[in-house]
């Protein structure tokens, strides 16, 4: 299982993609204009941000002009190129391709240019499964299938974060070992139910929305919790039991995405301090201290 220190560095990079997938529009195609040229001869140009010909070429979906360009400028890297209105750094014209879904033109640069990556670390794999371009996924699978940024962040998380149940089930033959777990997680946070239903149905289970036995927390702090929840949120989770009688040998803790946290904390501070005393909270995320009575030691 992750780490809370794992799972907050994954919600940090996952969020910013969603951001970059909400805020962009990759379907704005502009082959833009670059400056002037450094090389200016038939084996293209490259203006000052590294930009090359054979990257507007991508971006126009010229196939003709890609051809020409990959013997002189094929592994080239720009500082700064855009693809539509999303912005690559140290990107290639295969991630400008991928974004853009012009899958004859990654058919083409793949081979020279995969398994290469922007400054964010992505391979044009994951840039694929960010936007939905589910063809460019399956060309590229073979190619990327399963490199990762950090430990467990593939194309699968970024597809099952953004919606892209296509792209999940083309994705999870060759990343469910290795982030399939993830991947069910930011489905189930962002409340995309028919991605988290298609993992679960292939047995992955998301270890921080799991209920715990309910013999292991007392039937009256499970109540309290769940009634502090709804219907301010349809699912609640214990990532630990309440395991202890007062006076307590050690503070219990409960924790689960309760939007809207404020509402919730309010609610909860005028209970009795000795039922549920909120001691810390992430974003989303309410820790509390409970002094409910919890089941007998030994009992079933």
């Amino acid at each position: 299982m992750l780490s809370m220190d794992d799972l907050d560095q994954f919600l940090q990079e996952c969020d910013c993609a969603l951001l970059l997938m909400s805020e962009k529009d990759a379907s704005e195609e502009g082959a833009g204009n670059p400056t002037e040229s450094s090389q200016t001869d038939d084996e293209g140009s490259v203006d000052e941000d590294g930009v090359t010909t054979l990257m507007e070429a991508a971006k126009r979906n010229d196939v003709k002009a890609v051809k020409r360009y990959i013997p002189y400028q094929a592994r080239m890297v720009a500082r700064f190129v855009t693809a539509g209105r999303v912005e690559i750094y140290d990107g290639t014209a295969l991630m400008v391709a991928a974004v853009l879904g012009h899958t004859r033109v990654v058919k083409l640069l793949m081979r020279c240019e995969g398994g290469m990556r922007s400054s964010n670390e992505w391979t044009a794999l994951m840039w694929a499964a960010l936007f939905g371009r589910t063809e460019v996924v399956r060309l590229l699978l073979d190619v990327e299938g399963g490199m990762q940024k950090n430990r467990g962040f593939t194309a699968l998380v970024l597809a099952a974060e953004c919606d892209h149940l296509d792209c999940v089930k083309l994705l999870l033959e060759k990343e469910r070992d290795i982030s399939g777990v993830l991947a069910i997680h930011m489905a189930n946070r962002w409340n995309h139910s028919e991605v988290a239903s298609f993992l679960q149905s292939k047995g992955i289970v998301d270890p921080y929305l799991q209920m715990q036995p309910r013999k292991l927390v007392s039937e009256l702090a499970y109540l309290l919790i769940i009634s502090q929840c709804l219907p301010c949120f349809t699912e609640i989770s214990l990532l630990a039991a309440v395991q202890v009688n007062p006076p307590c040998e050690s503070p219990p803790w409960a924790s689960g995405y309760l939007p809207p946290l404020h509402r919730l904390r309010s609610r909860i501070r005028n209970l009795r301090s000795d039922v549920a005393i909120p001691v810390g909270e992430e974003e989303g995320t309410l820790l509390c201290l409970s002094g409910v009575p919890a089941a007998p030691r030994g009992a079933p």
